[in-house]
């Protein structure tokens, strides 16, 4: 098994390698009226699920990549070795984050037996 800072410059390496040439949009136009209603409603207080008593992985980490990108690792319980599938969060580089995506995230990995890499990036200001 991986070390926290092995797994770490094995991610950096990947964003930083053939993935960094993606052409990812630098710039979305949203409706400012239905950017805020959607923001208030994810601001809405929903009730509390333990997303690790729905769905339990086998190893759960989470890893400061650069100042602006976490990630959080759902490896699969049992023995590997398994794919790995990086997760990008949707939300237009507007919404969303790590807790948003941990059950989609969980279900992948345990399901699928992948090593599920959820990416958290700094969002628009």
């Amino acid at each position: 098994m991986r070390t926290d800072d092995n797994m770490s410059q094995n991610v950096r390496d990947f964003l930083e390698g053939p993935a960094a040439s993606l052409a990812f949009p630098r710039t979305a136009l949203v409706d400012q009226r239905v950017s805020s209603d959607y923001l208030e409603l994810l601001r809405q207080p929903r009730p509390a699920v333990d997303n690790s008593l729905v769905c339990p992985v086998g190893t759960l980490r989470e890893l400061q990549i650069s100042e602006h990108v976490r990630v959080r690792v759902y490896v699969p319980e049992g023995s590997g070795p398994w794919p790995t599938l990086i997760y990008y969060h949707g939300g237009g580089w507007v919404t969303g984050d790590l807790d948003m995506h941990d059950l989609t995230c969980r279900l992948l990995a345990s399901r699928s037996q992948l090593v599920v890499v959820n990416v958290d990036y700094r969002l628009a200001p």
